[in-house]
């Protein structure tokens, strides 16, 4: 679109958003991430980190245009899980888990380099059930398996034909499906 002074802004004290935040090393390895953003920094974009958009004391659209940006592209993603009104109330306690609040706590703690956070991962017991059938949902099933599972169900309601995940992702739990580690229903 010929724009050649570019800042990038993000919220996180490391680069990559949820590339680095939520998906697991074993997916995409945090060297990966610092690459690209490396590659992207010697095409001359700028990156402030520890910077977010809000209107209590953070980054505004308006200071942005303010600030002379001539244009500003939000990619902020989808910062809150998508809960379905059955599963109120119900905490990590009860072995209740959101993309959300798991995805993090595994990658920082897989992907060394991210963060000084030293977290170790999640424990999880016993059978998990993941509903979905998204990439999202593929990385918290292979990430509960790496995290102790017994068995993990992926369950979903639109059948095999609409599976939005990457056809290798499928392929491998339907190869552990055979060792016992993953179904689907």
């Amino acid at each position: 679109m010929g724009y050649t002074d570019i800042t990038v802004f993000e919220k996180s004290e490391y680069v990559g958003g949820l590339s680095s935040s939520e998906i697991p090393q074993f997916r995409l390895p945090f060297s990966v991430v610092s690459f690209e953003a490396e590659l992207m920094k010697d095409l001359g974009v700028k990156v402030e980190c520890n910077k977010a958009l809000s209107k209590n004391g953070g980054l505004t659209i308006e200071q942005l245009k303010n600030d002379g940006f001539k244009a500003v592209f939000l990619g902020i993603g989808m910062p809150n899980p998508n809960t379905i009104p059955m599963f109120k109330g119900l905490t990590q306690k009860e072995g209740f888990y959101t993309s959300k609040n798991f995805l993090p706590v595994v990658a920082a703690a897989s992907k060394a380099g991210m963060c000084a956070c030293k977290s170790q991962l999640p424990t999880v017991y016993g059978n998990v059930i993941v509903l979905g059938a998204g990439d999202t949902a593929f990385d918290c099933a292979t990430s509960a398996l790496r995290c102790g599972a017994r068995r993990v169900f992926v369950v979903f309601r639109k059948g095999f034909t609409n599976i939005r995940t990457v056809p290798e992702e499928v392929c491998k739990c339907n190869q552990s499906s055979r060792d016992a580690s993953h179904k689907f229903i």
